[in-house]
């Protein structure tokens, strides 16, 4: 994504046009997101992963390839698709693999940490490798493609913890889960709990609703509006967006340390809202010190919860579902981030950044609102259990005083 709006400069695109390139990815993610969830929990998570990553390594080896545009777009498409399987095959893996709290939140975050280490290191090399004149995009995707022949390899040696057969790796994740307290299995056992639970994974897909349209018109045009408002070169562009990347490293190893016991949604709600003054910051200076400042803070407040906000997630979620829920819970955020991309180039050339700092107002609301119902369901339906638990230990304390007073049968003979 460091590589795509250069690329779409060089080839003359326009706002709306790059728009809609983008919303064209994600509305193909989004067609298939469900189906994509579905396959996700009936196979290994292993393989689903491979097929994302042979999906990646099509589409930068063709997409700058093909002169037709239709066909090139279609690899972009095939692009995105490939991206949205591995993030789904990777988000349940390690929810099945890991228990609720600490665990659970250190490896998402550690996962993250990882990712961002390699997002450090890759725009950089590419923002230079630009620079040489025997090398194009052509090239530069070439070499991309073949990083991610190294993870396929890496992929396919995975070890899962149980893998004889894809019931088994579900059984031990549901074992995993029971033991280690996910929310959901304390309102499982009867139909209220089994809808309170559904409740909370609705508010978590308005959430994503919410997101979704706040990023599609927003945060394609950040990165846009700074590359040809103050034209920067590749090398330094790739300098900025490694330099981001490193700063978001950081703030992943400290939610791997300290979310959990500070309260890791709370952190989530908190980053999200100074997401909001940071995009502010973006519209009201003209400098490119200060923009590349600002662009640096708003990458850190909304990326670095992402952890969190997944372990907080999945504790609402069975395992046997994960793929299915997360899989609707994508296609809300693809399908509402492809529209706001879409209408994004039309609003951006016509209120430029103004737009940013509105777009972000969503970011905090996309957490509040499942934050607030998941404490509504414990609150209400953890009074109603007290409630049961108590009659029930009345029942036996009654039950138990009357089979003292019983008479029993006399031992003496009648004649």
């Amino acid at each position: 994504m460091f590589l795509f709006p250069l690329y779409a400069i060089y080839k003359g695109w326009g706002d709306e046009f790059y728009g809609f390139v983008l919303a064209l990815g994600g509305y193909a993610a989004m067609a298939v997101m469900f189906f994509l969830g579905m396959i996700v929990d009936i196979r290994f998570k292993r393989t689903t992963m491979i097929i994302g990553v042979i999906a990646t390594i099509l589409s930068a080896i063709f997409f700058t390839r093909i002169n037709q545009q239709i066909v090139s777009l279609i690899f972009y498409c095939l692009y995105s698709i490939g991206q949205q399987l591995m993030r789904l095959s990777t988000n349940t893996y390690i929810a099945n693999e890991s228990k609720k709290g600490q665990e659970r939140t250190k490896k998402f975050s550690a996962y993250n940490l990882v990712a961002s280490i390699a997002r450090t290191i890759a725009p950089l090399s590419c923002g230079y490798l630009l620079l040489i004149p025997v090398l194009n995009f052509d090239w530069v995707f070439t070499i991309i493609a073949v990083f991610a022949l190294i993870s396929l390899i890496l992929v396919t040696f995975l070890k899962l913890a149980v893998e004889d057969t894809p019931e088994e790796e579900l059984g031990y994740a549901e074992k995993i889960s029971e033991d280690s307290g996910d929310d959901y299995t304390e309102f499982n056992d009867h139909d209220d709990g089994k809808k309170a639970i559904l409740g909370v994974q609705i508010s978590f897909g308005i959430g994503k609703v919410l997101m979704g349209f706040a990023s599609g018109v927003a945060i394609p045009f950040i990165s846009w509006y700074i590359l040809k408002e103050f034209n920067p070169s590749s090398d330094v562009w790739g300098l900025i967006t490694s330099l981001s990347w490193a700063v978001m490293a950081v703030g992943y190893l400290l939610h791997s340390l300290y979310a959990e016991k500070i309260g890791k949604s709370l952190i989530v709600v908190i980053s999200w809202l100074l997401v909001v003054p940071m995009a502010l910051g973006i519209m009201l200076v003209d400098s490119f010190f200060w923009v590349t400042f600002f662009y640096i803070a708003r990458s850190f407040f909304a990326m670095t919860p992402g952890g969190s906000w997944n372990s907080f997630q999945m504790e609402w979620i069975p395992p046997k579902n994960r793929g299915k829920v997360l899989g609707l819970l994508q296609t809300g955020q693809r399908g509402m981030r492809a529209t706001g991309t879409l209408i994004g180039g039309y609003i951006f050339a016509l209120l430029g950044t103004a737009i940013f700092p509105v777009a972000m107002v969503f970011y905090p609301l996309a957490g509040i609102i499942p934050l607030i119902q998941s404490k509504i369901v414990r609150k209400k339906l953890g009074k109603e259990e007290e409630i049961i638990e108590e009659q029930e230990e009345e029942f036996r304390e009654i039950k138990d005083e009357n089979k003292e007073f019983i008479p029993r049968p006399s031992s003496q003979k009648i004649d």
